[in-house]
């Protein structure tokens, strides 16, 4: 009859096997429904009696349901229980205890326990009765009604109100207890080892993906263990070889402690085949090096997407991106021209930007082309008119980018004259300057064949000549200015600033320039300058004066003093084109086609 008025507190039902509560289980359940009703989770309705009694239990599914909590909330429980162990028991020795009234109480609660007592009672005049003590001693308490519920009462709860019962008759310091506690601490033991083992297992994490749980291919990974020293050894030289330095002083910090290190096969096995890669002798072929090449521009690729599109959120045109990967391609080949390196398409380009970004981006394709967006922004008609304009903008820089490129450089021979200073190494090409008068004159045809523009546009196109080209085609302006500034101001500090802004050559180059046209002067024979047509129907006039430089020094160096000699002539047609015939056999002479190009020279020792 006492069976069927047990019910579960969770379920309210009489069904199945139903489990009393003992102390610590009912302690425990108060516990967790106190977090439960706290952070108003599931379950925070369940009403627990407030004392042991023999209607209440549980079923094992329900008290598992009740009792599972997740994680953020397991800490706090446990939390609870440092706070209930660490309070101590204030059970003072001092108090005087009734034996028969607590081995009454406990037996009552307790089932079928055999519990041998020393009893040695004392009054307040220090007599004592060794009858009944005696009596006592040699007595066992076994009660037949306890003996005869027991009966009723599932194994655990039997053993835990052994338990209870023995612990309870041992505070009182009136009686002396001899029993054998080797079950009881057995129990305690193995349930703190389960805890420690739980609280341990969610620490336990991967050495190299820092990971408890991982999947690849729908398939959960195992987390493997080890603590053998070859172990150690063998990934310290792994991290060692890939100069890993973050995992080599983890791995380091785990050898020092002796702690066992916690692996999925699969991370380990990836380290395994980079340190193969690295350490294998392996010839690398066309195939390889085609492979990094397209691996090293598609990383450029990757670094503008993420800067522009998950940075700044800008859409990208993917034909742009296309462009961009092309054009590094052929620069790829030109430096390698054995490499067999095919361009790629729109199509291609998109799948690998796909299977990389995955859900970070967004391509949406409008009027025939296919944008890259951020997946958090929408593309709007002021983004896309946006687009189609730097679209166009990159187009007209690459064409002229590319007319520069195919300039047919012309090389200063190794005689210089005036003339060939005057002319530089280029002509500016007609898309160049065309683009230039047009961008400063605009729509105004008189300011575009104005003066001003000529010289403007001349100027600006040879700065990009001078730019796109990194400093290895000299135009006319930046022979011809330097050497200007260098003679008015013989400051070196000032020509290497016009030359970092681009307007000039350095100063070593003008420096050998200017060496090269003296030698070239001083090996002539003739006192006139070659431009002079020396006859004597031709007039001519010729002044000279003192150039004077006085600088304000204490010794009276640095200061300069010479003579400017200024020649003049009047020519007409027929003698200035007899004076280009005698120029061009001039260099004909001069000029030798086997000779190696020698060093010029940035000195001259002049001997006399």
């Amino acid at each position: 009859m006492a069976r069927d008025k047990m019910k579960c507190v969770f379920c309210k039902g009489h069904e199945d096997k139903i489990i009393l509560f003992v102390s610590d289980k009912l302690k425990k359940c108060q516990e967790v429904l106190s977090i439960r009703v706290k952070y108003k989770l599931k379950y925070s309705d369940i009403v627990l009696p407030t004392q042991i009694n023999n209607t209440d239990g549980y079923h094992r599914q329900c008290y598992s349901s009740f009792t599972a909590l997740m994680t953020k909330y397991r800490g706090l429980l446990s939390e609870a229980d440092c706070t209930s162990n660490s309070t101590p028991n204030n059970l003072s020795s001092s108090i005087p205890v009734d034996i028969s009234e607590t081995i009454a109480k406990n037996l009552t609660e307790s089932s079928n326990s055999e519990i041998p007592c020393e009893v040695g009672s004392s009054s307040s005049n220090g007599q004592t009765t060794s009858g009944d003590s005696e009596q006592s001693l040699n007595s066992k308490i076994i009660p037949e009604d306890v003996a005869s519920n027991s009966n009723n009462l599932p194994e655990d709860v039997v053993l835990n109100l052994d338990i209870q019962s023995t612990l309870d008759v041992a505070t009182s310091s009136n009686c002396g207890l001899i029993i054998n506690e080797s079950n009881v601490c057995d129990d305690i033991f193995d349930i703190n080892i389960e805890e420690i083992d739980t609280g341990r297992q969610v620490k336990n994490v991967c050495f190299y993906c820092n990971k408890d749980r991982k999947q690849n291919k729908s398939k959960q990974q195992n987390l493997h263990s080890s603590n053998d020293a070859k172990h150690y050894q063998k990934i310290i030289e792994w991290m060692d070889k890939l100069n890993n330095e973050e995992l080599l002083q983890k791995i380091n910090h785990l050898k020092s402690a002796n702690q066992t290190i916690f692996y999925h096969h699969l991370c380990e096995l990836n380290f395994l085949n980079e340190y193969n890669k690295s350490v294998s002798d392996v010839p690398h072929t066309s195939w390889h090096k085609n492979r990094n090449i397209h691996k090293e521009i598609f990383n450029y690729i990757v670094s503008t997407i993420e800067e522009e599109v998950i940075k700044k959120r800008h859409c990208v045109s993917l034909s742009s991106l296309c462009d961009m990967y092309n054009d590094e391609l052929k620069y790829e080949q030109k430096l390698q021209p054995q490499a067999d390196i095919c361009l790629i398409t729109n199509n291609y380009l998109e799948e690998k930007i796909r299977k990389y970004f995955q859900k970070t981006i967004k391509i949406i394709s409008r009027q025939k082309k296919k944008i890259i967006i951020n997946k958090n922004c929408s593309l709007l008609e002021d983004d896309l008119s946006q687009l189609e304009e730097n679209d166009l903008i990159d187009k007209v820089a690459l064409i002229l980018r590319d007319a520069i490129l195919k300039i047919d450089k012309s090389k200063l021979p190794s005689q210089i004259k005036t003339k060939d200073l005057i002319a530089g190494e280029c002509v500016i090409p007609h898309k160049l300057d065309r683009f230039f008068k047009i961008f400063i004159g605009g729509k105004d045809i008189r300011r575009r064949d104005g003066i001003n523009c000529n010289r403007l546009s001349s100027s600006m196109a040879a700065d990009a000549i001078f730019c796109v080209s990194n400093g290895t085609v000299k135009p006319s302006k930046h022979i011809t200015l330097g050497m200007t500034i260098k003679s008015l101001t013989s400051s070196k500090k000032i020509i290497n600033i016009l030359n970092r802004l681009g307007h000039c050559c350095n100063y070593t180059t003008l420096e050998e320039l200017e060496t090269e046209a003296t030698i070239s002067s001083v090996q002539r024979s003739q006192v006139c300058p070659p431009d002079i047509i020396r006859n004597p129907s031709l007039c001519t006039g010729v002044a000279f004066d003192n150039f004077d430089r006085y600088i304000d020094t204490l010794d009276g160096k640095e200061t300069l003093h010479d003579t400017v000699g200024i020649i003049y002539q009047n020519i007409d047609n027929n003698s200035h084109r007899e004076l280009n015939e005698n120029d061009d056999n001039a260099d004909s002479e001069n000029v030798s086609p086997t000779r190696p190009p020698l060093k010029r020279k940035r000195s001259l020792k002049i001997e006399y």
